[in-house]
């Protein structure tokens, strides 16, 4: 804004241009006349002058790419001491977690319900139970039921999502990311 003038430039790179002396109230938009090239020019270069330069952020470290994947992988922690070494790491990435780490044969599920783990699909009557190695259970909704049934009495890999019933008493599996047979 000037004393004489306004000059708006928006996102979509449209631009208004107001003589506000002449126009008060803004009714003429003076930023497609040619005669007020000049102006216009002189506004953009001002506008220009005045927004900093972005500053392009930092080269990750490695510890920062480390890091990074903790925060996406905090399973990889496997001796629950809150920070991921590099052998962690490591064994996290070529599938052996407790690759030399004293770690708990299960893992329980974080706090948005994710459980990523090993154990068995079986029957049970009418219901199909997953078990994690530690022997908890966990019930598997029937939508999932025929896509786990190639899977009983095998043991797998599974990253699910997990929820407790209404009762609190058991735990369901609702949604099921990747079930991958064990070697």
């Amino acid at each position: 804004r000037y004393k004489d003038w306004r000059y708006i430039r928006y996102e979509n790179e449209k631009e208004e241009l107001y003589h506000t002396a002449e126009d008060p109230h803004e009714w003429n938009n003076l930023a497609l006349d040619e005669n007020y090239a000049d102006k216009l020019t002189e506004c953009r270069k001002d506008l220009l002058s005045r927004i900093p330069e972005s500053i392009p952020a930092p080269k990750k470290t490695d510890n920062d790419w480390k890091d990074e994947y903790f925060k996406k992988n905090p399973s990889a922690d496997t001796n629950k001491d809150g920070k991921l070494s590099w052998p962690e790491l490591k064994a996290h990435k070529d599938g052996n977690p407790s690759a030399g780490v004293d770690a708990p044969k299960a893992e329980q599920p974080n706090a948005n319900g994710r459980l990523q783990t090993s154990g068995t699909f079986s029957k049970k009557g009418d219901a199909v139970i997953f078990t994690d190695s530690d022997g908890v259970e966990y019930f598997v909704i029937d939508e999932l039921k025929k896509k786990v049934a190639p899977h009983f009495d095998k043991t797998v890999k599974t990253i699910a999502r997990v929820k407790p019933t209404k009762t609190g008493n058991a735990k369901m599996m609702v949604h099921i990311v990747l079930i991958k047979a064990e070697k």
